[in-house]
């Protein structure tokens, strides 16, 4: 199983995605009553303009699961040649772990190699009350296929990386709070408790695992480790397929709350040995970008 995942993120590829973040965190979003969700209606669909990102309605407020995931499909059917939809997994509850690999096709000229791209990884809402992490990567996945020619348009990265974005990688959290629980944290797999659901997916990924120590991780609490690393099924899921991506470069894991970029490992804030030496360079004048959780204090 991969330990996932000590990745430097220093590079120029940063300032363009921050750019592209910071409209998703300025902008202002609505969110429906999620308690009438029962009456969605998903042919609004048709009004979400994706042909266009400036254009598109889509992005002026948050939306159900089952919007994101038309979303996506209506991406892919949009844009055919950058956008293939991949079934990581399935949750818990049985439902779909997509995730969108976005890539521009690589044109071979004669006598010349392809360029080996960068390639960077984007998961959304692991705690399922989140959904500004789903609503930002939806926007990423839009961003970098929109007409170059449009103000907001990011598609020059995929000429040289490939990005897989998993916007939803908790699907049964994040339905549950637009019909139960709007606060709800946990996946909601039965962790053997007669009343109590789920456990923190965060804290279930195999790099230095620990079980709960105290009161406050118990299976009723939102921080519950569960008893094993990669208990949860989405958990397991997510590690493989990112085991199977070859020549990873970053690992950006969205969340809300807290303007921030904590580097890793992200369990401690000591600086390792490595982020010093960038943090060296950095400061030696060279164009790299270096944030710690110290930094940030």
């Amino acid at each position: 199983m991969v330990k996932l995942m000590r990745i430097c993120i220093c590079t120029s590829i940063l300032p363009v995605l921050a750019s592209a973040l910071q409209v998703t965190l300025q902008e202002p979003f609505s969110s429906p009553q999620y308690e009438d969700t029962s009456q969605l209606d998903i042919t609004t669909h048709s009004n979400w303009t994706l042909g266009s990102l400036t254009n598109s309605t889509f992005h002026e407020s948050y939306h159900p699961l089952e919007e994101t995931d038309l979303f996506l499909s209506e991406l892919a059917r949009a844009y055919p040649q950058n956008v293939l939809l991949e079934t990581v997994g399935f949750s818990a509850e049985g439902r779909k772990i997509i995730a969108a690999a976005i890539q521009r096709p690589q044109l071979r000229k004669k006598k010349d190699k392809l360029k080996k791209k960068l390639r960077f990884v984007i998961m959304g809402t692991q705690h399922g009350r989140e959904w500004i992490a789903t609503s930002t990567a939806l926007y990423l996945s839009h961003a970098l296929v929109a007409d170059p020619d449009e103000q907001r348009s990011i598609t020059g990265l995929l000429d040289n990386s490939d990005f897989y974005i998993i916007p939803t990688p908790n699907p049964d959290g994040y339905k549950y709070t637009w019909e139960v629980d709007r606060f709800w944290y946990k996946n909601r797999m039965s962790v053997g408790h007669t009343e109590c659901h789920g456990l923190d997916m965060n804290r279930n990924w195999g790099f230095s695992w620990e079980p709960s120590s105290s009161p406050n991780e118990g299976p009723c609490e939102a921080w519950y480790p569960g008893t094993r690393p990669y208990q949860a099924p989405e958990v397991k899921a997510l590690a493989e397929y990112f085991e199977q991506l070859e020549d990873v470069k970053a690992f950006i894991d969205l969340r809300s709350y807290g303007q921030m970029v904590s580097t890793p490992y992200s369990y401690s804030c000591s600086m390792v040995p490595q982020m010093k030496r960038i943090c060296w360079k950095r400061r030696m004048g060279r164009r790299q970008l270096c944030v710690s959780c110290m930094e940030l204090q």
